[in-house]
């Protein structure tokens, strides 16, 4: 049975991710031969994952991050003048106190406090290229960062070191990879795929 859904899994490390920009390019070379493909995106929402974090999940920070290319300016720290940049990235990193933790619940609404109110650079950080928020379960102590793109839910990540071997440097067991990779697949299509059947 042939499918017009593709599959794409991503390994990533905290707050690195070429997501985005792989998802943009696909768009841009998958073609028909009168025009492109209009293709839609979004995630695949394992419901076990997401319910790790909404049970005793508290928000552990929040980045705001901003890429500078050539001919950027950002503010002189006395205040003088301003300084052209480029090939920089400034990061903002918020956190609540320890005796004041903010629960999942609260994540929106703890966001839109800040990006409000805080501005850096002359320019709102609601405004910034990229907005992530990394909650944490409180019994498991397992992290994961979500993409502030509006919606605020849980994407499902998987912690590689804790399925398959993973050196000190972060680096994985390719072979080890790929068998889990497919296997995972395999479980994905037959949940998502009507009457999909493991060749």
């Amino acid at each position: 049975m042939d499918y017009n859904i593709g599959y794409l899994l991503l390994q990533y490390y905290p707050d690195i991710t070429i997501k985005n920009e792989l998802i943009k390019y696909l768009k841009s070379v998958i073609r028909k031969k009168k025009g492109k493909f209009n293709i839609q995106t979004s995630y695949y929402d394992d419901e076990e994952i997401k319910q790790q974090f909404k049970d005793n999940c508290i928000v552990d920070h929040l980045i705001f991050s901003e890429t500078f290319i050539e001919g950027d300016t950002i503010d002189d720290k006395e205040g003088i003048s301003e300084k052209q940049v480029g090939g920089i990235k400034l990061k903002l990193e918020v956190s609540s106190t320890d005796d004041k933790p903010i629960e999942y619940s609260e994540s929106n609404h703890f966001f839109n406090r800040i990006s409000k109110h805080l501005f850096l650079n002359k320019k709102s950080t609601k405004k910034f290229q990229e907005k992530k928020l990394t909650l944490k379960n409180i019994n498991t102590g397992k992290t994961t960062t979500v993409e502030i793109d509006g919606d605020f839910k849980i994407r499902p990540a998987i912690i590689l070191c804790e399925k398959i071997t993973v050196d000190d440097t972060g680096i994985p067991n390719f072979s080890e990879l790929k068998e889990f990779c497919e296997a995972k697949m395999e479980e994905i299509k037959e949940k998502t795929l009507p009457g999909y059947k493991k060749q």
